[in-house]
C-alpha cells in the first residue's frame, strides 16, 4: 500500500532488469516516485523485525499445530491401513484363485 495515499503498489521491470514499484494512483494521481525493490525490501524486512507476538498468541499456536500434527497423523495412518487392509484382501483373492486353477476347479479359460 502506498504511504501516502494508501492505494496498491505495482512492481514493474525497467531496463530489464530491475524492479521498480509505483504507486497505482487508483483514486488520484499521486505525488510519490518510483520505489527500487530493495528500499522497499529493507523496509519490509525492519518493519517485520519490529513485531513481537504475546507468549499466549505463541503457545496457542505451538498447541494447535501440535493438535493438527497429530490429527493429520491420525487420519494418514487411518488411511494407510484402509489401504493395507484391500491390498490383503485383493492378495487373498488372487492366492485363491490360483489354487482354484492348480487344483483344476476353474478352468485356463475362466
Amino acid at each position: 500500500m502506498c504511504g501516502h495515499c494508501g492505494c496498491a503498489m505495482v512492481g514493474e521491470i525497467k531496463k530489464q532488469r530491475y524492479v521498480y514499484y509505483r504507486c497505482t494512483g487508483y483514486r488520484q494521481r499521486c505525488p510519490e516516485p518510483y520505489t527500487r525493490e530493495e528500499v522497499l525490501s529493507q523496509l519490509v524486512v525492519e518493519h517485520l523485525g519490529e513485531l513481537v507476538i504475546p507468549k499466549p498468541v505463541t503457545d496457542w499456536l505451538r498447541a494447535t499445530l501440535s493438535q493438527s500434527d497429530v490429527a493429520e497423523r491420525r487420519a494418514r495412518e487411518q488411511s494407510l491401513a484402509r489401504v493395507q487392509a484391500e491390498h490383503d484382501r485383493l492378495a487373498a483373492r488372487l492366492d485363491a484363485m490360483y489354487l482354484d486353477k492348480l487344483d483344476g476347479r476353474i478352468s485356463a479359460a475362466f
